[in-house]
């Protein structure tokens, strides 16, 4: 007896028992991806106008230039060494304080050993060579700074020195 070839299901049965093939065959995926839109291949330029950026430029060259000046407060006797330093705004002094319980303190021209009220470090000592403590001033302008010493006789002895002299 030949074998029949013919299902007795409906072909909606037929295709819970034996899938249709496009029902088995995964969906094929490509590993290459379209390339992206024109916009997204290249690095973003800035809508910046050129002349922000020259501004931009030279306030990175204004902050490279700032410079910080230091100076020895006690390091020989009752002395600021140096006694006097030319800065620019943004510049920086730097205290570095030897023995003698020494201090920064801002003054007038007129009194010189007067406080201003004004810049003043606290008395800073150091046991032997210069204080692992130091007093940062940031200058913003290019007015003369008069500056001295507040420890007692100290003044008096000279201890004082200007930031931008007039």
């Amino acid at each position: 007896m030949p074998i029949k070839t013919t299902s007795s299901l409906s072909s909606t049965e037929n295709s819970l028992y034996f899938p249709r093939q496009s029902q088995t065959t995964p969906r094929k995926i490509s590993i290459f991806r379209k390339p992206l839109p024109h916009s997204f291949n290249r690095t973003p330029r800035s809508k910046m106008h050129p002349t922000t950026h020259l501004f931009a430029l030279l306030a990175l060259i204004t902050i490279a230039a700032a410079t910080n000046h230091d100076v020895s407060v006690g390091s020989d006797s009752y002395v600021y060494a140096p006694d006097s330093v030319t800065a620019a705004p943004d510049d920086t002094v730097t205290f570095h304080f030897y023995p003698g319980n020494h201090s920064v303190v801002q003054s007038d021209f007129d009194s010189p050993c007067s406080s201003s009220n004004g810049i003043f470090s606290g008395y800073v000592n150091s046991e032997s060579g210069a204080s692992s403590t130091t007093f940062v001033v940031t200058i913003t302008d290019t007015n003369p700074i008069w500056l001295f010493c507040s420890q007692t006789e100290h003044c008096q002895s000279g201890m004082v020195m200007v930031i931008n002299p007039p």
